[in-house]
């Protein structure tokens, strides 16, 4: 059953991998872009709001440093990694005590 699941699963995939490269290469990439840029500012609103629109622009701001910059990306992942994994691992609290972070 999954087997079958899977085959159909890729049959399915490929075939609408080839019906929207069809149609993607027929829309103006300047309208496309424009397009998948608006929805996801409007899904952004719709799930977080006006604070969610901050943190977007926050962080498309913040990725176009590395580039700019001349160096990879990797570093910068990183850096936006490892605080929510404290945060998971409860060293929140710790790493803010470490350096001194009393008023968080």
């Amino acid at each position: 059953c999954i087997g079958v699941a899977s085959g159909l699963g890729f049959v399915i995939t490929v075939m609408a991998g080839k019906c929207m490269a069809s149609v993607v290469d027929r829309v103006p990439t300047e309208l496309l872009n424009d397009s998948v840029l608006v929805l996801m500012m409007a899904l952004v609103f719709l799930f977080t709001g006006p604070f969610g629109l901050a943190v977007l622009a926050l962080s498309t701001l913040l990725g176009m440093v590395p580039p700019a910059l001349g160096v990879g990306r990797v570093s910068l992942v990183g850096c936006l990694l490892l605080p929510p994994w404290m945060g998971q691992l409860g060293l929140d609290n710790t790493i803010m005590d470490i350096f001194g972070w009393p008023w968080m």
